[in-house]
């Protein structure tokens, strides 16, 4: 698995490392695909993809060890994610103060974020229908949106949880039906590539 040993047990270090090395890759690779020049909008939407990752990381790390150990896990793989795509988005140069603030920016909207995706169906959705109401793609398909600033609406919640239809007045303010479903197929794609799963089990072994 890279740049684990397969002469000893990882330590729960390494792992977390390789996750979240793995959740950045997969979030500059949505980035490059992503119709918009301005770094700051780029980034913003990059990391939107990276908090809809760590809450698989959460989900995964709960099904596996419950809530206490899940706790740490998503804490530490979350600080090493922040503070690396903090560096690469905002360069070496940057002031640390600058960093420092992107960084708690970051915390903040992945506890906002953790609210909604919680309440959330599932993550895709089933076929023929991917993206439905109520999946966690729909809702990052929204924040997205919202972080290229293609729409200003913050109020609603009761839409992304599934709890409440798009009505005719609602869609201007999310992506259309192919936007959205493209952004599934980057969401299924970076969960296979990361292996969350086959990963955080070997913290078990």
């Amino acid at each position: 698995m890279g740049i684990l040993s397969i002469f000893r047990k990882p330590a729960a270090e390494e792992i977390y490392q390789e996750i979240a090395s793995r959740i950045i890759i997969s979030s500059f690779q949505y980035r490059s695909d992503l119709d918009e020049d301005d770094n700051k909008l780029s980034a913003d939407a990059g990391a939107e993809f990276v908090y809809l990752l760590l809450h698989i990381v959460d989900r995964t790390a709960f099904e596996l060890f419950g809530p206490k150990r899940r706790d740490e896990i998503l804490e530490e793989i979350s600080k090493i994610v922040i503070a690396n795509y903090c560096k690469r988005v905002i360069g070496p140069e940057t002031p640390k103060a600058v960093v420092f603030d992107m960084a708690v920016r970051m915390f903040n909207d992945i506890n906002k974020r953790q609210l909604i995706y919680s309440q959330c169906t599932s993550v895709i959705g089933k076929s023929p229908f991917p993206a439905s109401k109520g999946t966690m793609v729909r809702a990052l398909a929204y924040f997205v949106h919202f972080a290229l600033q293609r729409t200003s609406r913050t109020d609603v919640d009761e839409i992304l949880c599934g709890q409440k239809d798009i009505a005719g007045d609602d869609v201007k303010d999310f992506p259309d039906f192919e936007q959205t479903t493209t952004l599934a197929i980057h969401v299924g794609t970076a969960i296979g590539a990361i292996e969350i799963k086959d990963l955080l089990k070997k913290l078990r072994i």
